[in-house]
């Protein structure tokens, strides 16, 4: 059987006494070419066969498996493989819906899964982002999140590779992977641009810690007489012991590039100037000088640090560690140099910054760079805004795209409150934007670069991107942005503790297990089953509001929650059992007459007793519940009373709402 068939179907030809396992079909929008839509359908269809291993085919006739579900060897290897691309669909799928960064640390979860060996060793890199910006950008003038929006970065790669052609064939005439026939190649192509667009997309904005502490350090000091950088501002001495190669490293990349290399930066240079010497005439030494000068020298990009220079480092000190530097492929370095392109290198250094310009990054030049450059412009919707002048700038709550094989139309949506603020504007005499932060043109600052017929906004992208092969249509209205969608409770925390909370709850059985084994028991099983516990303690929030509760990092005078009553057991547990049963049905699992007493067997025929045909509605799963034993009913509330000690143990704890009078 060739390697790129779905594992699903050769599960089904052996079971023949059930229908099941099925792949989930592809959930899309009513559009067919929306964002949700064609970047789902990239995974789903494009991506059949992912990380298979051929050699491990003849799982499914000889029933010699070693793939993980529960445990280890309990289904096919490739069979494996195929539940994960599902697990990363469905993650991306859920936050293209919600926004909210809970959901887009599942999408993270579960790359880093697949293509990193595993979170726990990027854990930190990946919450630190999350939490300083969150924290301690607030004190700035200007900032918003970069979290959400490089998952938003993410689905946008997917959906222009699905479905514009011209990229494709750019992509392909650099990465074309072989096969034995067209469909293969195209299929492998598609596989490997996941993985190393991934990778540009996800962490390309992994180094703004170095740039928010700059920023932090010029705005305490800021005043506003000065011009910026004519006083007081810091720099970053010792990036050398970032970027230095060890010995075993030059080594490695000299057999890459035929060449001997002594740091990092100089890497980059010679990766950048290859690709971009025709089009821009560059000279590689110095190229290599502008960005060994960045950390230490921000007067050469007027006095900003560049956050691109310190992703590009850190992803690469982060591959080396999760990959190890014998897997470390020349590619690599295509998204460290896309990185560190994307932001001033590219715009400044190379491009100008004094007319005339030079011209726009072709995509047949650097396709990596030239996508993370367009969809990094194109992501300004549904940001949380945390610099002050930043949150009184109104930017789009949403946005509609419509992706087809000459382009992409983009229709910004801003919510209808500021419809009249925007008539008063047209009306005005002056269609100037000032700079005054109490000034309504500029809380509509960007609704003015969509909406002025210069079209400042997307006049700035084609002068980066050349859209010549890629048109691309801005436009604006004013719409219901269905912010119902998002995750509105009461529950808050000042830091990202899913992870922890997961392998917690999932071993609560084992007492008296030290953290580093019940995070071992909970690696032992597959993806899935692990996103199953993170998505456990995700709900945790609603189910709080659902009872009239919420949990907090601070101290208030609202009543603590002690223990939970019969009545939060009798809201909490239907609510466990209905994400239960949603989530496996998401998952492609099918409902069995019978409770299957081989765990085995269960889990290869993703067959349970406790689901529901189809697609039930809340008072379906609400029947059912009550139908079930008490032992059964007992399951879905267990673990909550022990997630409240977790929380109160880090400072969280759980109050009820105080009652109006």
């Amino acid at each position: 059987m060739p390697n790129y068939y779905s594992s699903f179907e050769a599960v089904r030809e052996k079971i023949t006494h059930c229908d099941a396992p099925y792949e989930p079909e592809l959930i899309q929008d009513s559009e067919r070419n929306s964002l949700k839509s064609a970047a789902l359908r990239f995974i789903h269809q494009r991506c059949v066969g992912l990380r298979f291993d051929p050699t491990k085919e003849d799982e499914y006739t000889t029933g010699s498996y070693t793939g993980k579900s529960l445990r280890q060897n309990q289904i096919p290897f490739n069979m494996e493989r195929d539940v994960d691309r599902l697990c990363l669909e469905r993650a991306l799928g859920d936050f293209l819906y919600t926004g909210v960064r809970e959901d887009a640390y599942t999408v993270y979860y579960c790359f880093l899964n697949m293509f990193l060996n595993g979170y726990s060793k990027s854990k930190k890199m990946i919450e630190s982002l999350s939490e300083y910006e969150q924290n301690a950008s607030t004190l700035l003038k200007k900032h918003r999140d970069h979290y959400s929006h490089s998952v938003y970065v993410f689905a946008l790669g997917l959906a222009i590779y699905e479905t514009n052609e011209a990229y494709r064939k750019a992509f392909a005439s650099l990465y074309g992977q072989n096969g034995e026939d067209k469909a293969e190649c195209e299929r492998r192509t598609a596989h490997f641009f996941l993985e190393y667009w991934g990778l540009c997309a996800l962490f390309h904005d992994i180094g703004y810690p170095f740039e928010l502490s700059y920023e932090l350090a010029m705005v305490y000091y800021d005043r506003e007489d000065k011009v910026r950088g004519t006083e007081l501002y810091p720099a970053y001495r010792g990036a050398e012991s970032l970027a230095q190669l060890r010995a075993d490293e030059t080594k490695h990349i000299a057999a890459l590039f035929s060449r001997n290399f002594t740091r990092l930066e100089e890497v980059l240079a010679a990766d950048i100037t290859a690709k971009l010497r025709r089009q821009y005439m560059l000279d590689e030494a110095e190229i290599a000088k502008k960005i060994m000068q960045r950390p230490e020298n921000p007067e050469m990009c007027d006095f900003y640090m560049d956050h691109a220079y310190f992703s590009a480092i850190r992803l690469y000190r982060q591959l080396v560690a999760c990959l190890g530097l014998a897997n470390l492929r020349k590619e690599h370095f295509d998204v460290l140099s896309a990185i560190m392109l994307h932001n001033s290198l590219f715009k400044v250094s190379i491009r100008g910054k004094k007319t005339p310009y030079k011209p726009a990054l072709k995509m047949e030049t650097h396709p990596l760079a030239y996508l993370l450059m367009l969809c990094d412009e194109l992501q300004c919707w549904d940001r949380a805004a945390y610099g002050r002048k930043s949150r009184q700038i109104q930017y789009p709550s949403n946005a509609n795209f419509e992706f087809s094989d000459a382009g992409l139309r983009a229709r910004y949506l801003f919510m209808p409150e500021l419809e009249e603020m925007i008539n008063a504007y047209w009306h005005s005499s002056s269609k100037t934007v000032t700079t005054e932060s109490t000034s309504d043109s500029f809380e509509l600052k960007l609704y003015i670069e969509m909406q002025d017929p210069d079209n400042q906004f997307l006049n700035e992208i084609s002068a980066i991107v050349n859209l010549t092969s890629m048109e691309l249509c801005v436009e604006t209205a004013i719409a219901d942005c269905n912010e119902g969608r998002k995750h509105r409770y009461m529950s808050r925390k000042s830091f990202l503790n899913l992870y922890d909370l997961a392998v917690t709850l999932h071993t609560l059985k084992h007492k008296g297990w030290f953290m580093k084994k019940r995070e071992s028991y909970y690696l032992s099983q597959s993806l899935e089953y692990q996103l199953s516990g993170i998505n456990r303690a995700k709900a945790f929030a609603g189910f709080l509001d659902a009872t009239g509760c919420f949990y907090s990092d601070r101290l208030l005078d609202n009543p603590e929650v002690k223990r939970f009553t019969a009545r939060d057991r009798n809201t909490i547990a239907p609510l466990e059992h209905a994400r239960w049963m949603r989530e496996h049905i998401n998952m492609g699992w099918h409902a069995s007459e019978d409770e299957i007493k081989d765990k085995d067997i269960r889990e290869l025929q993703r067959c349970h007793h406790l689901l529901l045909e189809g697609n039930p509605n809340d008072e379906d799963i609400q029947d059912h519940f009550h139908k079930l034993s008490e032992e059964e009913q007992e399951k879905d509330i267990l673990a909550f009373p022990k997630l409240k000690d977790l929380l109160k143990r880090e400072g969280v704890r759980i109050y009820r709402m105080k009652r109006r009078r």
